[in-house]
């Protein structure tokens, strides 16, 4: 079971650790952390399909994550779990705008979560982006991995989070 950690970032925002079984497993904590940090327990009334590119383990989860930022701001969707389907090797690339790129990886999954069309439900700690610079996803011999990212708080007020989420 992946387990999750949240710590002040040298150069600000928030630092997001995740130390799982495998690259899956890590994908699926870094977002059910991060929901969790965001809005605490949520029903899971809806299931929404997330695709999205990255070249390599680190920008894939922080593309992720951004892309389920987004889903938040302009679709009102709050996530808080997210089950990968697969990732995929993806060797096709648009010149244009992946120049000098030799591949890249796409992750295909489900991100559960509540729509909040009226925005009722309180932010704990708002979220505005995930950062690459820094992101780090690293693997050990017996299979186990570490992914470090940067949550972009805008000056938040992260000692404000709950004691179980520092």
């Amino acid at each position: 079971m992946a387990e999750f950690e949240f710590e002040d970032a040298p150069k600000g925002g928030i630092g997001m650790r995740i130390h799982a079984d495998s690259r899956y497993e890590a994908y699926n904590a870094s977002v059910g952390a991060l929901g969790r940090m965001m809005w605490g327990k949520l029903p899971e009334d809806e299931a929404v399909p997330i695709m999205w590119y990255g070249f390599d383990n680190a920008s894939l989860v922080v593309a992720l994550i951004n892309e389920l930022l987004y889903q938040h701001q302009l679709k009102d969707f709050c996530f808080t779990r997210f089950k990968t389907d697969r990732i995929e090797d993806v060797e096709e690339l648009d010149e244009k705008v992946w120049k000098g790129s030799a591949k890249q990886l796409k992750i295909f999954g489900t991100a559960y979560g509540v729509y909040d069309t009226d925005r009722s439900l309180p932010v704990r700690q708002p979220v505005f982006a995930a950062l690459l610079p820094g992101a780090k996803f690293t693997s050990a011999a017996d299979g186990k991995v570490e992914l470090y990212c940067i949550l972009d708080d805008v000056g938040g007020d992260f000692d404000a989070l709950p004691a179980e989420l520092q």
